[in-house]
């Protein structure tokens, strides 16, 4: 049974999320917006304007008036929802592809369209922390592809996904790549997949464009 439907937006959604608090959720679309819906009472809702295509959205873990999104415009903008005005905001220099904040709220984590991965500090106006590379060394891939997700792992690790068919954990606190997971026929080229590690913390699972779910050991990129 459905419990709520919305049909604001009049593009295609490509981003989704829940506030901390379960009370809304927040679409992003390629229609310019970001709109917020309340799950118990659909006639209330909130806009939030961008001067191109919305590509991700992310609900701060521990401030739920706050929120991220990233555009084509090549822009991070950090909302607030009382206000409905962007609080803070910096311009890249590559197209957003996906968004994250760490789970004390105090990182923003932009996914670039060329394989890398952007750490901002939001107490200090995101000011530019460093950057992570997600490129092969060699290959057809080796200029980067683009980052599909970022999932944080507790406080200093992150798994990121790109579209050269690889998944790779980053530690931040050193700024290394500890574990790179890929399988023969696991394919990742075309689409916006994202990957997650599960509650446990023990395995890595992830779609594949030829319709099979992998899962690996989080500390090896054995395939179980």
């Amino acid at each position: 049974t459905i419990y709520r439907k919305f049909s604001r937006q009049t593009l295609d959604i490509v981003d989704l999320c829940w506030s901390s608090d379960n009370r809304y959720v927040l679409t992003a679309s390629l229609d310019h917006n970001v709109i917020m819906h309340d799950v118990h009472n659909p006639d209330v809702k909130r806009t939030f304007a961008h001067n191109e295509m919305v590509t991700c959205i992310a609900m701060n873990p521990t401030i739920p008036s706050m929120f991220v999104t990233g555009s084509f415009d090549k822009m991070v903008r950090v909302w607030d929802v009382n206000s409905e005005n962007v609080q803070e905001w910096s311009v890249v220099k590559d197209l957003i592809t996906a968004v994250t904040f760490s789970p004390d709220g105090e990182l923003v984590l932009l996914g670039l369209y060329h394989g890398q991965v952007l750490i901002l500090e939001l107490r200090d106006k995101l000011k530019y922390k460093t950057t992570l590379d997600c490129k092969n060394r060699s290959g057809k891939y080796k200029n980067g592809r683009k980052v599909t997700s970022i999932d944080c792992i507790g406080s200093s690790e992150i798994l990121v996904v790109t579209n050269d068919s690889r998944l790779r954990l980053f530690d931040i606190e050193d700024n290394v790549v500890r574990m790179k997971y890929k399988a023969k026929k696991f394919a990742n080229e075309k689409f916006h997949i994202r990957g997650s590690v599960s509650w446990s913390l023990q395995h890595v699972i992830c779609a594949s464009e030829d319709g099979i779910i992998y899962i690996w050991n989080k500390s090896n990129d054995y395939v179980p």
